[in-house]
Parts: C-alpha cells; structure tokens; sequence
C-alpha cells in the first residue's frame, strides 16, 4: 500500500486534518519533502488515536492536556479530547467522524477565552485554519499562562 493511499484512509486526513493543508500534504509527498511529511503525518494520527475521548479528562479543568492545535491570525483552537457517540446500546464511543472535539479557545482575546465544544468540521472547512504540525502537548494551565504573558515586544 502506498503511503497516500494508507494517508487517506487515517483518522487524521479524513476527520481532522483541515481540507486545504490535507490537499498541500498530498501534493508534498510527491515531491522532495515526502519523508518529512509521511513521518508528521504518521505521527499525528498516533496522536488523534491515542487521544482520550470528551469525557476521559472531565474535571482536570487547567491540567488538561491539549493534544491538538488549530490556529489562524490571533485565534487559537486547544484540542483536549476527541468528540463520543452514544448509539442504541448506551455505551459511549469515540465517533468515527469527527464534527466536534471538546477544549480550549482563545479568539485573541485572553480575557474572554474558554473551554468548549471546538467544531472540527468547520475547522476543517476553512482554507486559513491550520493544524499545528510542530504542537507538543501542554497543559490548559501553560496555555493560559502563555496567552496572559504580557508581550515582550519593544
């Protein structure tokens, strides 16, 4: 199996990768770039598999851990949990599309910042948002704490 074809049968490419970057990645691994991006992209879908669903961090408030990061301009969308279902049987599991994930948004506005459903759809939809290829994994609490630094500008 080709990578592109394991690539867009992945968690990642079909329900959380946003469709213009997904289009941008497809054409770098037919280019020179190719082993850089495999790699991320491997490793990304590790990560969106490993997540814990929205209720696995339910009460961590601040030390949450956020797993994914969305950005465009000064708005920031802090993925902590991936979005269940509950189908007829009653037991909750993770949803095999994405339309939402649960976390933390900050729209350039510290003050004003909150935890929420993120939609992943729209996310996904919108040509300027971006995954964060490089996010390590950090605590809502460093977020915070990063967003509420005063700027070190001169």
């Amino acid at each position: 199996m080709s990578f592109t074809d394991f690539f867009t049968k992945t968690v990642l490419f079909k329900s959380f990768l946003p469709k213009a970057q997904a289009s941008f990645v497809l054409g770098a691994i037919e280019r020179s770039e190719h082993e850089y991006f495999e790699e991320k992209m491997r490793e990304l879908d590790e990560v969106i598999q490993s997540m814990p669903d929205v209720y696995a961090q339910d009460g961590l408030g601040d030390d949450a851990i956020i797993h994914l990061h969305y950005f465009t301009g000064g708005c920031d969308w802090y993925v902590t949990a991936k979005d269940v279902v509950n189908p007829d049987d009653g037991q909750l599991v993770v949803a095999t599309e994405q339309h939402q994930a649960f976390g933390f948004v900050n729209f350039n506005d510290p003050q004003n910042a909150e935890f929420g459903y993120i939609p992943i759809s729209a996310l996904r939809e919108h040509p300027l948002i971006e995954l964060d290829f490089h996010w390590e994994p950090k605590t809502v609490a460093e977020i915070k704490k990063s967003i509420n630094s005063p700027s070190l500008s001169t």
